[in-house]
């Protein structure tokens, strides 16, 4: 398994559950809104911002802020490299919170 930052496994979480939802970049999303479903998982609010700035680093996520951000090519891409490559594996993939501190 890949060792990564908090950040990264936070925003490859983000990127999961958005590809699971079939959000694409057709539509955006608001914060709100996720961050209901995320929180779900275990993850909290700060988790969640952490991890969508990172992903905003990375152009896998378009975000306009404050309140939306959609999926990109880009993150698409990722997110179905990560479930190809993932599949039963990665803790942080699968989206459970364990041992994390804000």
């Amino acid at each position: 398994m890949t060792d990564y930052s908090m950040e990264e496994s936070i925003a490859r979480c983000i990127l999961v559950t958005l590809l699971g939802y079939s959000w694409t970049g057709r539509h955006a999303l608001t914060f709100h809104a996720f961050v209901l479903q995320f929180g779900k998982r275990g993850w909290n609010r700060s988790d969640f911002d952490r991890g969508i700035r990172f992903a905003a680093q990375r152009r896998w996520v378009e975000v306009s802020f404050p309140t939306s951000f959609r999926l990109t090519e880009a993150g698409f891409a990722e997110a179905s490299k990560i479930t190809g490559e993932k599949a039963g594996g990665d803790q942080h993939v699968q989206g459970e919170r364990r041992g994390l501190s804000s």
